[in-house]
């Protein structure tokens, strides 16, 4: 099929609105709105405020919409908080681990990794990314070590992507994995394995501006299944990554703050947080 629809103004974008029932108390605010936040970004958020496609409850307003838009931008903002937060303390963990065990240069050994193919594109990629690298401590270091090709661990992990990061824990050796998730979060290699793809996920989602309110989640992680508070948590939703960062968060008063964030947030907004997974006395639940 043809794509035939025309580009529309910001006017017509308002009077497209108000015609499939959108009430526009501030025409002077939406076009503001518009003008900086796409239309097609703000219509998702018409979902909740719909009868049917392009039909508006009646009395939904332009600012119930913008309202929702706000709640997830500032729900981004806070889960970048706690990822930063969680993915510094994984990769002190992981440099530490492997550089007791291997040795500063360790990491460029193959053989303790599995998957060599991948293990050798993983490296290799490494290298393009330190080459690339504008970073003081990286310049100084090569300047003074003449000789060497590889940063120690403890800088290298530096350079790396969140990404990258999650892909190192994955390629190392089976007993290794245990003994980092297991000494450290109380959790299984699988789990830790599958939260840290979770997060590099949302951490991507987030400094891209994309939406989190009502997201289907397409990586998800694995429930703990000896846990009881995870067995009715559904691990497609948002709040699956809300009780991840509980878990692997390194600082409780961190957290205890971070929570209490996210309880103000919902309640200057008042978002409608079902399709988010939350339970029930969520914020009791994560307490």
């Amino acid at each position: 099929m043809k794509f035939t629809k025309s580009a529309k103004s910001y006017e017509d974008q308002i009077l497209l609105l108000k015609k499939r029932g959108l009430i526009v108390e501030d025409e002077k605010n939406a076009l503001h709105v518009l003008m900086n936040v796409n239309y097609y970004r703000l219509s998702a958020y018409f979902i909740p405020f719909q009868i049917k496609k392009d039909i508006f409850i009646e009395g939904t307003t332009f600012d119930d919409v913008f309202r929702l838009y706000k709640f997830d931008r500032n729900l981004r903002l806070l889960f970048l908080d706690i990822i930063e937060l969680i993915e510094i303390s994984i990769r002190t963990k992981v440099a530490y681990y492997l550089a007791s065990t291997y040795g500063a240069f360790g990491y460029t050994n193959i053989n303790i990794y599995i998957h060599n193919d991948l293990a050798l594109k993983w490296m290799k990629r490494l290298e393009e990314t330190v080459d690339k690298s504008r970073e003081v401590f990286v310049k100084e270091y090569f300047k003074k070590h003449k000789n060497e090709k590889y940063l120690p661990i403890w800088k290298a992990i530096e350079t790396m992507s969140f990404g990258d990061l999650s892909i190192l824990y994955k390629l190392l050796k089976s007993s290794d994995k245990q003994k980092i998730a297991r000494n450290n979060y109380t959790i299984d290699k699988a789990i830790l394995t599958s939260w840290l793809h979770a997060l590099v996920y949302i951490r991507n989602l987030c400094a891209h501006h994309s939406r989190l309110w009502n997201r289907l989640l397409s990586i998800t992680g694995m429930k703990p299944k000896k846990e009881e508070k995870w067995k009715h948590i559904n691990n497609q939703k948002i709040f699956s990554i809300i009780m991840m960062c509980k878990h692997l968060c390194p600082d409780n008063n961190f957290w205890i703050k971070w929570l209490n964030k996210l309880k103000v947030l919902i309640e200057k907004y008042k978002p409608e947080i079902d399709s988010m997974g939350f339970p029930e006395k969520w914020y009791e639940f994560l307490s």
